[in-house]
């Protein structure tokens, strides 16, 4: 049984790799670096003695009786084609050849991939009818078979009533690899298309098109809006596994599609595409054991009686590693008679699952995308923007403790909150979130009728982090930053143009926060939500700190820049713990916010109240100037809990506090 899994997986790998990938059925994983995307033949060598499909050779003669090991081949493949969830069909007899040598041909008439639905009627609706497929297997080793393909030049697409509704073509075509039988898998995968065509046929397209349209009202879309063939010059696939360890393997898998064109039913040019790659490096993966969970998986009743988080964790270990990347290279898209266009110049997802050797297991998680030269235009509007990224980081992620939470939650009703804040501390490590842009620009109608406004913005980033969340004292990280901003594009802003922020940024970070000690209150005490005093109380205790690393506000009439830091400090006897911290700011265009604040009150007593604290700022501020000679109104303030404050210099405690000097 393992052995015929194990064919199978092969088979489904060869054949789906080199039709349904390039006929859009799937695509191996992405890959991890983007200097090794690029997919890789495997020398000859390495596939220990592939015979040469193009060099001429002897058709060995049908013996009357197989060997038990070709016997179990012949087995084994028939029942990849007959398993009820295979995407591989074979409408013929299997043939199989045996050579005095142990070389194996295999001949599948009437072979067709069809992707299976959860039902019947999710089932698809069409099929890739590949014709007689053959196969060379020569053994290379013990469990060990080179495999080449032969694969036809030509394969129709037929919808479900066997009517023939497209035709994929190939001007070469080659396929080989290094099967190995024990582990159920390829090792080594080597897939050339050149020259891929796949053509609609325009009056099947038609059928299909007023089906969909019949009962929906409103016209029918024309030929120009509807893709009618795809065309790439071509598609390769590699690869490339080695065993560390027996069954234990690590390698690239790679997919290369080249010069890619969609044309519509009457011939134009929807979409190109230089360049798709995409692939993936497994560390570690574990195949006899992925083996043995899939048996697992398919027999329900023994399914059962397994221990979940046993079965979580030895999927964990087989899985092992691995880092994948999507990439693709400049795309262009046009909309029908010139409506809309849209460019990329470059884009490219990565992921990595990476384990640790803890018990139980963690992960850490990661992904990032980014994008370059974005580029739309339609009748109302126009947007560029010149790159474009998002980070995901998630660390020592607990597949185990998060299993545990949900069968408990599953359970019961009411969980309680022990477990609950037990569990907050297990499932994850830490998390982090960064977004930006840079280079926006372009034109858009507020409102249809509405001459279009232009907008821009220089640069936007935004980063939000969590650290030590599986401790008692985590860390917190948050920063915002844009520069250039200008326009509007809604057309609605309520604010001011000499208002409006060019440039904010804030950066700010804490450490030592006491999550712990106000969880342990927060159980001791019944009650989740926690008091001033006993904040305060945890504060100094866990010796907790923040800092504003920079908080800054340009305005065009004016700006604030700001820095500090706060922290607690627990005391010995018999001396209090106390709160201190410092700061410093500094104002441009002090009086020129207050004219706009005093324009802008709605009260006598509101202009008071602003006319009050522009004095005390003034009076308590050093001033200095910029090399334009604009008055800057600079601070520096000290203080504490127990009463200090100190403003450049000059000691505040006592007329604003009431503290001791």
């Amino acid at each position: 049984m393992k052995n015929r899994m194990g064919v199978r997986r092969a088979l489904l790998a060869s054949c789906v790799l080199a039709f349904s990938a390039s006929a859009g059925a799937g695509a191996p994983a992405p890959s991890a670096a983007a200097g090794q995307a690029e997919a890789q033949r495997i020398p000859a060598e390495a596939l220990v003695a592939v015979r040469d499909q193009d060099a001429p050779r002897a058709v060995p003669a049908r013996l009357s009786g197989l060997s038990e090991r070709a016997a179990t081949v012949h087995d084994a493949w028939l029942e990849a084609f007959s398993a009820p969830d295979s995407l591989l069909h074979l409408d013929g007899d299997l043939e199989v050849l045996e050579s005095a040598s142990g070389t194996i041909r295999l001949v599948m008439p009437a072979v067709s991939i069809q992707a299976n639905g959860a039902s019947e009627e999710m089932r698809s609706p069409f099929v890739l009818d590949l014709g007689t497929l053959a196969a060379i297997l020569e053994p290379v080793a013990e469990e060990r078979w080179a495999i080449v393909w032969e694969l036809p030049e030509r394969a129709r697409l037929r919808d479900q009533d066997g009517n023939v509704v497209g035709v994929m073509t190939t001007d070469e075509r080659s396929l080989r690899g290094l099967w190995a039988a024990d582990l159920g898998t390829m090792l080594k995968a080597d897939l050339r298309l050149q020259g891929l065509d796949l053509r609609l046929d325009p009056e099947a397209v038609q059928v299909y098109r007023e089906e969909d349209w019949n009962g929906a009202g409103g016209d029918l879309p024309p030929d120009s809006e509807l893709p009618g063939g795809l065309s790439a010059e071509r598609l390769t696939v590699t690869l490339d596994l080695d065993e560390s360890k027996p069954g234990l393997v690590s390698g690239p898998l790679r997919l290369a599609l080249d010069d890619v064109v969609v044309e519509s039913l009457e011939g134009t040019s929807m979409a190109r595409l230089a360049a798709l790659k995409m692939g993936a490096d497994y560390m570690g993966l574990d195949l006899p054991r992925l083996n043995a969970l899939t048996e697992l998986a398919v027999d329900p009743e023994a399914l059962m009686h397994q221990d979940p988080e046993q079965l979580l964790t030895s999927l964990l270990a087989a899985i092992g590693g691995v880092q994948t990347r999507v990439e693709l290279r400049d795309l262009a898209v046009d909309g029908p008679d010139g409506a809309g266009q849209l460019r990329l110049r470059s884009a490219a997802l990565d992921t990595g699952l990476m384990p640790s050797d803890a018990d139980p297991p963690l992960s850490d998680l990661r992904g990032r995308f980014q994008a370059s030269g974005w580029r739309f235009h339609d009748e109302d509007s126009a947007i560029e923007l010149d790159s474009f990224g998002i980070d995901l980081r998630l660390d020592r992620v607990a597949p185990v403790a998060l299993l545990r939470l949900g069968m408990l939650s599953m359970l019961s009703n009411d969980v309680a909150e022990a477990e609950l804040l037990g569990f907050s501390r297990e499932i994850l490590g830490g998390l982090g979130l960064g977004l930006s842009a840079a280079g926006v620009a372009g034109l858009m109608a507020p409102a249809p009728g509405v001459e279009p406004a232009p907008f821009g913005l220089e640069r936007v980033e935004f980063g939000f982090g969590l650290s030590d969340l599986d401790s008692r004292t985590p860390g917190l990280s948050l920063s915002y930053r844009h520069q250039g901003l200008s326009g509007d594009a809604t057309g609605r802003s309520p604010i001011p143009e000499e208002l409006f922020p060019r440039e904010i940024s804030v950066d700010l970070t804490a450490s030592n926060l006491p999550a712990g000690t106000l969880a342990d209150e927060a159980l001791a005490s019944g009650e989740m939500g926690a008091g001033p005093e006993a904040i305060l109380l945890a504060l100094l205790e866990n010796a907790t700190r923040l800092d504003i690393n920079e908080i800054v506000i340009d305005l065009p009439i004016a700006g604030l820049r700001f820095t500090g830091h706060a922290h607690a400090e627990q005391g010995g006897d018999p001396e209090p713990g106390m709160l201190s911290g410092a700061a410093e700011m500094e104002i441009r265009g002090l009086d020129t916010v207050v004219e706009q604040a005093l324009a802008f009150s709605g009260s006598e007593e509101a202009r008071q109240q602003i006319i009050g604290i522009a004095t005390i700022l003034k009076l308590a501020s050093e001033k200095r100037s910029t090399d334009d000679g604009e008055v800057l109104h600079f601070f520096r303030v000290e203080g504490d809990s127990q009463g200090r404050l100190v403003v450049n210099g000059n000691d505040l405690g006592v007329l604003l506090l009431g503290g001791a000097p």
